[in-house]
This record gives C-alpha cells, sequence and structure tokens, in this order.
C-alpha cells in the first residue's frame, strides 16, 4: 500500500493512455484525472465518488484518483484493484496553507505534464481553483468541475461572497463544463452569471443508499435493540446530528438548540455522529454549557442506518451544502427533520410533512420547529413512513454513474 511522502505512484501506460486490444489492432484508452484534496469515508461527496470510480473501473478509460495525503487507505486499496491508480500530493490539504499550496501546484503540475490527461474532473472548491489553473497550464484541454456546495452564498461575509464569486467568474473560462448536485445550486450558479450556454448537467449525488432500504423493511426490531444499546427509555425522545466536526456545520448553534429545548423537554436525547478537527472543542463547549447528559458525541459510525431507525427525528445544522445526502437518508427511513435553509433542504424536505426548514443560523426557531415536532410526532410519522423505504431513481448510484459517464463520453467522443 502507498504511503503518501514524495508525490508517488505506479502505473505502466502509454503516451496517451493505458493500451488495449480491439480487433487485429491496438488502441489506448483516454487517461481521466479525478483530483479530490481528500478522500475520506464518511462525506457524502466522497461516497459518490467511490461509487463513479468504481463505475469507471469497467469502463473503456483508464481513471487516475489524485489526492492528498488524507484518504481511507482500505478504499483507496479496494480501487487499485479495480485498476483506478492513486496519485498521492503531500501537501494537498483542505486548509489553506500559502506554502504548502504552491507545493501541492508544482506536484500536480509534474503529474499532468508526465500523465498528459484527456479530461480532468475537480471535486470541491479548493481542488477546482488549484486543479482548473494548473489543469490549463499543463495543457488539459477539458475539465470538469464538480460542485457540491456554493462559496459566494449569503452566510459568508460580503467582502469574501464578492471576492469568491470574482473568482468563480475567472475560473469558468477554464471550464468545459460544470456539474451541480441540485437544482438550488445550479440557481445560484446562474443568477450569479457564470454560467454560459448548456455547458452544465444537475446530477444527484447517490452513494449506496440499499442499506437505509433494507434497515427500513426491519425498523421495529432493530430499533429496539439499538434504542437499548444506547441507553434509550421509552419517555426519551432521541434527536441525532450527523455532520463532520467542521467550521461551518454549526454544531455550537446545535449547542443552543438542545440547550433551549431542554428546558421545555427534559426527555430530550441527543447524538452527535461525525468526526472531525472541531471535535474535542465541541465536547469542551458540551461540558460548559452542562449538556453532558442531553448530549453524546459517538464519533463515526459504520452503523448510521441503524442509529438513525432508533432516533425519533434529526436535525442538520449545516451553514452551507449543495444537496445534504443525510437528508436523503433520514427520508428514506421516514424520519422527520428540522433543517437549516441551506441548498438542497427544500429538495429533500416538505415543509410542515416530512419536518421544517428554518433560516440559516435561527436556532430559536429550530427548537421551536423540534417542539411542534414532539408534540405532534404520531402526525409526522404516520405521514413519513407512508413515503419512507423507496429510492427515487434519480439518486440510484446507476443513475448518477451513467449521467457522469455520458459526461465524459460527450466531451470525449468515445
Amino acid at each position: 500500500m502507498h504511503k503518501c511522502g514524495e508525490t508517488q505512484y505506479t502505473m505502466a501506460s502509454s503516451e496517451h493512455g493505458q493500451m488495449g486490444r480491439h480487433g487485429n489492432g491496438f488502441f489506448s484508452y483516454p487517461k481521466i484525472c479525478i483530483l479530490a484534496h481528500t478522500f475520506l469515508r464518511g462525506g457524502g461527496g466522497t461516497a459518490s465518488l467511490r461509487v463513479f470510480l468504481t463505475h469507471l473501473s469497467s469502463m473503456p478509460v483508464k481513471t487516475y484518483l489524485v489526492t492528498g495525503p488524507d484518504i481511507d487507505q482500505e478504499t483507496v486499496a479496494k480501487l487499485k484493484v479495480k485498476g483506478i491508480a492513486w496519485i498521492c500530493l503531500p501537501t494537498f490539504r483542505r486548509s489553506l496553507n500559502i506554502l504548502g499550496d504552491l507545493k501541492a501546484c508544482m506536484e500536480f503540475w509534474r503529474v499532468c505534464r508526465s500523465e498528459r490527461f484527456a479530461l480532468l474532473h475537480t471535486n470541491y472548491a479548493k481542488a477546482g481553483v488549484i486543479g482548473r489553473v494548473i489543469g490549463r497550464l499543463s495543457g488539459i484541454k477539458i475539465i470538469v468541475h464538480h460542485i457540491y456546495g456554493c462559496t459566494f452564498n449569503d452566510v459568508y461575509h460580503p467582502v469574501i461572497r464578492i471576492v469568491n464569486r470574482l473568482i468563480e467568474l475567472f475560473l469558468s473560462k477554464l471550464t468545459a463544463y460544470y456539474i451541480f448536485v441540485g437544482r438550488d445550486i445550479f440557481n445560484r450558479y446562474e443568477k450569479a452569471k457564470i454560467m454560459i450556454g448548456s455547458n452544465y448537467k444537475i446530477v444527484y449525488s447517490a452513494m449506496d443508499f440499499q442499506p437505509f432500504v433494507e434497515i427500513y423493511r426491519k425498523r421495529e426490531a432493530i430499533r429496539e435493540k439499538k434504542r437499548t444499546e444506547l441507553g434509550l427509555q421509552k419517555n426519551h425522545f432521541a434527536i441525532g446530528l450527523v455532520s463532520r466536526f467542521i467550521h461551518g456545520k454549526g454544531h455550537l448553534q446545535a449547542l443552543e438548540v438542545i440547550d433551549d429545548l431542554r428546558k421545555t423537554h427534559s426527555q430530550v436525547k441527543v447524538f452527535f455522529v461525525g468526526r472531525g478537527p472541531l471535535r474535542r472543542d465541541i465536547l469542551h463547549e458540551i461540558e460548559k454549557k452542562g449538556l453532558s447528559d442531553s448530549i453524546h458525541v459517538l464519533g463515526y459510525r459504520e452503523d448510521l442506518e441503524s442509529l438513525m431507525v432508533s432516533w425519533d427525528a434529526g436535525i442538520f445544522t449545516s451553514f452551507g451544502e449543495g444537496l445534504p445526502q443525510v437528508l436523503a437518508q433520514m427520508a428514506l427511513l421516514g424520519l422527520p427533520v428540522v433543517t437549516f435553509e441551506v441548498d438542497g433542504a427544500k429538495e429533500l424536505v416538505k415543509e410542515g410533512e416530512s419536518g421544517f426548514i428554518v433560516p440559516i443560523g435561527d436556532w430559536k426557531a429550530m427548537a421551536e420547529r423540534l417542539r411542534m415536532l414532539i408534540d405532534k410526532l404520531d402526525d409526522f410519522r404516520l405521514r413519513n413512513f407512508e413515503k419512507a423505504g423507496r429510492l427515487d431513481p434519480e439518486w440510484t448510484p446507476q443513475t448518477m454513474s451513467r449521467k457522469l459517464y455520458d459526461v465524459y463520453v460527450k466531451l470525449l467522443a468515445i
């Protein structure tokens, strides 16, 4: 297994791509570069990329996954077995670091010049900036940018919004095609006049939702077992928050919600699921507010679908998203949710039926909506369970992979 020291990879390839055989002649598969600064388990974007990379392994292309050192080694090892080459840029990380980012640019430039990719597919904001600039400078003509969240939405300071929009306007000149994970985020780009013509497609990010569908069918038995495991009693109202412990995910606002809610509903028990650099800080704030009896931090979990079945409601306190997959997971399990009005929320939550949507940052409104939900929980459960357990075809891994690969076919004419 590779260790991420110097930029490294192993791959026997021709000048333009991996060689294949067709009839009595030879041809070369076009080289595809998937660029993402991280590839850790737990995130919706990474889950979607994992699905798509598996799909690409059976297609007539040679695929390279280029990331920084923050990866899930087990997942990368499985992808390598499927024929996906992994290239590590040691200084390519999520956080801003001028010296490290300059080194990452040089590392990526050398990779691009060496491999001569036919198409570059950038994912997330930072990879989108570095990838599109360095990719074009190294001679890559076809660059696809995948947008999971907007960097110039209303939650940012006005100056930052202006700067980020200007950066995206510049980068649009280097972008052959855009992939949007939802309608809301596409509308933001269209309103900002960054989109020109028809060089885009809206593709809902898919992951393996089948475990959620299967758990839903066995929910009653699993719910009781999991609630016992979590120490929940019959009168407890369990709320779940699934999100990485990073800035912008609203954990501090969630603490305010619970602190306010427990004044009238002492039976509330809350579970934070996720990992990230701010986990220790949040634990300190929980203790400082005296919420240790009400809030339990579970960390990263492999049994997320079972956990959700044991809960009575979910909350989502992120300040900026494109289309939150966790809301789709909750909908599949019939779990009512109260969420901030991030991009994609209205596509997944029907106000007053499957949950509530409140203004971003308004933790008081979220607490009030949770009170309404608790008081009318049976009504919400009845409505949600009628529609739960059925996956919309637009969210299946097959649909997402087909739509993304169709973009490649269109741009590469393969």
